[in-house]
């Protein structure tokens, strides 16, 4: 009964060391994200005459 005990006490300190490590992890991006912000260029659509979409939606 003590192994089974002990198993049951290292499965839970597994299993939040890794939950609190993901949660650090995503910390750690957010914070990476905002001190390194990743710029990407605009592309401008221009939107469709009305004639044309209601032609092109028939």
């Amino acid at each position: 009964m003590e192994s089974l005990d002990f198993g049951i006490i290292v499965t839970i300190v597994g299993m939040g060391t890794t939950f609190l490590t993901l949660i650090f992890l995503g910390f750690v991006i957010d914070v990476m994200k905002k001190l390194f912000p990743v710029e990407r260029p605009s592309v401008e659509k221009k939107p469709a005459p009305l004639k044309q979409a209601a032609e092109k939606s028939s």
